[in-house]
């Protein structure tokens, strides 16, 4: 299913998307009517709602169905998730998320459901505010600046003001930002280019960064590379790593 909303460009400053599973793209262009159009499960995209109030346009998707586990006697909702249903002729022994034993018996097919995609334009030098639990964000265009969160996802960002983006496990890719950039994975790699000061921190992963500016560089990784190239620029570089090298050139 396709839904569609519009709102006109100068009538906020600030998109604020809230989507628990999800992947989003932002475009950001020299447009004067923003859209942002969702496809995926009927049940998801029906109670999708954007709402413009005070400056900023805000998109909310719910959550996704608890996952169910059909078999031969009957189903079993275990949980929220992006919704997986598992079939399966018959289920016997100890069922445990986080401990015990699953054993299956008989013919087991796991189906993957319709996925949640949103794609975005609005107008360009918006403030882009976007918290996720579970997909990928990507971002085209400059932006005004991105405020992220999520724990689970890629994390792509062309071009921006100013970053602060926090993931508990993913990438995170940043292609050009002029001003400050605050970055923190517990797992993934993270790429910076530009800035006047950059502030990366990840418990697991190689941290790259390219100063196209003179700056000061905070950058930590409790396991992994830390790649510096500074490209003619003074760089103020304060780095540690526990397990991995510094290479700066």
């Amino acid at each position: 299913m396709n839904i569609t909303f519009t709102a006109p460009g100068d009538s906020f400053q600030t998109l604020l998307v809230s989507a628990p599973h999800a992947d989003v793209s932002v475009r950001a262009d020299d447009i004067t009517e923003a859209i942002i159009e969702i496809t995926g499960p009927e049940d998801i995209v029906r109670q999708a709602n954007a709402v413009v109030a005070a400056g900023i346009w805000t998109l909310n998707l719910p959550d996704a169905p608890a996952s169910t586990f059909t078999t031969g006697n009957g189903n079993m909702t275990v949980g929220t998730n992006r919704g997986m249903v598992i079939q399966a002729g018959s289920v016997s022994g100890d069922v445990f998320f986080g401990g015990g034993n699953v054993t299956f018996t008989g013919d087991v097919r796991i189906s993957q459901p319709e996925p949640v995609t949103v794609a975005i334009r609005i107008p360009r030098g918006t403030q882009l505010i976007t918290r996720m639990r579970s997909g990928d964000l990507s971002t085209a265009g400059e932006l005004g600046g991105v405020d992220h969160q999520g724990q689970s996802g890629q994390v792509r960002i062309a071009h921006a003001h100013d970053i602060s983006a926090e993931t508990a496990s993913g990438d995170v890719s940043v292609r050009q930002v002029e001003t400050v950039a605050t970055i923190r994975t517990a797992s993934g790699d993270v790429r910076v280019d530009g800035g006047t000061r950059i502030d990366v921190q990840a418990a697991s992963g190689d941290v790259h960064f390219a100063a196209t500016a003179d700056c000061v560089l905070f950058a930590r990784t409790a396991s992994g590379d830390i790649r510096i190239r500074r490209f003619g620029h003074q760089v103020n570089a304060n780095t540690r790593t526990a397990s991995g090298d510094v290479r700066d050139s």
